[in-house]
């Protein structure tokens, strides 16, 4: 199975970050051995509705997928592994490195739905909404990929601030 990490933002070009586990995906180092490793994300992923409109653990402002939000270009690359569950829980890994959770506990809810997917294979999903989930499909049958996985966090911005 050959799946896409759709990215904006920070998973793009905080690839690798101390504290948090390497995303897997198909890098410079396999192109070019011997180099420093850093991402492969390149331009053309589905255009997407985001809004700088999630306030993070520590306070800044996020890039989220946002309904309301005008479609912004998006940048995608290849997860190493061919498995959609081993890729969704390093994405998982990547994006939620703080956790008491332990491997007995059953996930949040918030957990549960934090990462997006698509698998056209198997006519599988779990997206914010069908809209998105049509765009994402349409996009993975026309650059040749089975699935894709994404940061699907909502926006928490009224919640956090008070203000819209």
């Amino acid at each position: 199975m050959r799946i896409a990490v759709i990215a904006w933002g920070s998973l793009a070009w905080q690839f690798a970050q101390p504290g948090r586990e390497k995303l897997l995906v198909v890098g410079d180092t396999e192109r070019f051995p011997g180099k420093e490793a850093c991402s492969s994300f390149q331009p053309g992923g589905p255009s997407l509705p985001l809004e700088f409109s999630r306030v993070s653990l520590d306070g800044r402002l996020t890039l989220v997928l946002d309904a309301d939000a005008a479609p912004q270009s998006t940048l995608y690359a290849t997860h190493k592994s061919d498995n959609l569950k081993d890729a969704i829980s390093n994405l998982e890994r990547r994006e939620m490195p703080i956790s008491s959770r332990t491997h007995d506990e059953e996930p949040t809810p918030f957990q549960k739905k934090a990462i997006g997917y698509v698998d056209i294979t198997h006519n599988k999903h779990q997206c914010q909404s069908k809209q998105l989930c049509t765009i994402i499909q349409n996009w993975c049958r026309e650059n040749n990929y089975d699935a894709a996985i994404w940061w699907d966090a909502p926006s928490n911005f009224v919640d956090k601030k008070g203000v819209e």
